[in-house]
């Protein structure tokens, strides 16, 4: 990962925890399984990768929102102040981040993440756990036990790097 994108979430990281924002819980329109559009809360935490001494652990939180299909779609990432921190657009072909006044391409959303994260995430799963379908996907465990109220955790421990997703959906 660039040391420049690493200032880069390490900044909106420090917004995020400043403004300490709050978010309705109910979740009533997004547990429509048609729907393909989101917004609520992210939290992505990517430990060092203890095989790989160049790695260093990772941290994003953010407001987003996200519309779509893991096939295409656009995450945006929000402020504080609810501008655009950061964009992704992406569909079979092609994913591009749209950051800091320049974009960057990947080969698909998954390259892309893997390369922003340092972690392979299971963009496929994740859709469906947005939609409070326990989805299996290969060393994670995903918990939907709070799904109700808008919560939705999955950490995986292996292979490592360990990395954790907490999402807080938004109405």
């Amino acid at each position: 990962m660039s040391h420049r994108f690493g200032t880069f979430i390490a900044l909106i990281f420090v917004a995020f925890l400043v403004a300490g924002c709050a978010l309705p819980t109910s979740v009533a329109r997004q547990k429509d399984s048609q729907n393909s559009s989101w917004h609520g809360r992210l939290a992505v935490r990517v430990a060092a990768n203890p095989a790989d001494a160049r790695s260093e652990a990772q941290a994003l939180t953010a407001e987003f929102e996200l519309e779509g299909v893991p096939e295409q779609g656009k995450l945006t990432l929000f402020t504080p102040l609810g501008s655009t921190a950061a964009r992704i657009d992406w569909n079979r072909h092609e994913a591009v981040l749209f950051a800091q006044g320049k974009q960057q391409s990947y080969t698909n959303i998954a390259t892309l993440l893997d390369e922003l994260i340092g972690t392979e995430l299971p963009v496929n799963a994740f859709f469906s756990w947005l939609k409070g379908q326990p989805e299996q996907a290969a060393g994670w465990q995903i918990d939907l036990t709070q799904f109700a109220s808008g919560k939705i955790t999955a950490r995986r421990d292996f292979p490592e790097p360990q990395t954790e997703i907490r999402v807080m959906l938004e109405p």
